[in-house]
Parts: C-alpha cells; structure tokens; sequence
C-alpha cells in the first residue's frame, strides 16, 4: 500500500519538525545544543545543520504580517504590538507561528 502522506519519503514528520521549532523559539536554544539534547534523551543522531534546514523547512509554511493583516483584519488605529508567539484580535488569541501542516495532491 502507497502513503498517502504529504511529508512521505522524509525522515521525520510534520509534527515532528514543528516541535523541533518549538523549542527553538520557545526555549532559544541553538542548533547545537538541540543536536546535544535529542542525542542524550532520545538517542536520536541529528545534525546542527540538518536541524536547521528542519526549522527552515517548516518556517517557509508560517505566515507574513501581510497575511496575517488579511486574515485578521485589524482596523489600523492606535498602536499595535507584537511581542510574543501570539496576537489578541477582538480577544481571540491567535497563534503567529503555528504553520499549517502541508496536504497531500
């Protein structure tokens, strides 16, 4: 039986790699103290490199400030501030960095 997997013939899945940027950014760890980490707790052999085409890979899926503008629709008046992973918009909270996962053709 064929996948039908949108990630298939890659290594690690979608999920994985979005984790793996997770704790990039959440965490601020560098590429080679990630690489340290997976090795010890997880016996996993990833390179700082491979890592970073990992995170790469998965921020070329997130959004722009320009769609971000079109799917929220702010209406520009006082200031707006984004500082964190997250913005408000009409109290919704709102993740800025969540990309969504790629489908299968």
């Amino acid at each position: 039986m064929f996948s039908l997997r949108a990630d298939k013939g890659q290594k690690y899945g979608f999920d994985f790699k979005s984790e793996l940027v997770r704790i990039h950014v959440e965490e601020r760890m560098s590429y080679r103290v990630m690489s340290k980490r997976l090795r010890e707790k997880y016996a996993l052999n990833i390179s700082p490199i491979y890592l970073c085409r990992m995170v790469n890979e998965v921020a070329k899926l997130s959004k722009t400030s320009i769609e971000i503008c079109r799917e929220f629709t702010p209406k520009w008046e006082g200031y707006i501030a984004v500082d964190d992973k997250y913005i408000r918009v009409r109290g919704i909270k709102n993740s800025l960095n969540s990309p969504k996962p790629p489908t299968a053709n």
